[in-house]
């Protein structure tokens, strides 16, 4: 029952591939370009945005987080060499480790 249209379905997508095949460039762009709006139309209706949107909610919601973490706490006095923050009043461990 379902490998016959299965199988239609296959041939249809065939033909058209063939005739997108045959197109002249300027009828294949606006061929393509229309298939993308489609596709842009469809992921609309699906809402992948949604995603988005909620990932951009979640990294602003994050950094929010940060800054007052770090308005709450800040570090004492020292450097920064590189990515590294020393306070002045680290002192390594003198203690041998191997």
């Amino acid at each position: 029952m379902l490998p016959k249209p299965l199988a239609a379905l296959g041939l249809i997508i065939c033909l058209l591939i063939a005739l997108h095949m045959m197109l002249g460039p300027a009828q294949r762009a606006r061929v393509d370009d229309w298939l993308r709006g489609l596709r842009v139309r469809i992921h609309q209706l699906l809402d992948f945005s949604g995603r988005r949107r909620d990932a951009r909610r979640a990294r602003a919601e994050t950094e929010s987080l940060i800054r007052r973490v770090k308005a709450s706490n800040p570090l004492p006095e020292g450097e920064w060499e590189g990515n590294v923050y020393r306070p002045k009043s680290f002192e390594p461990d003198k203690r041998k480790l191997h």
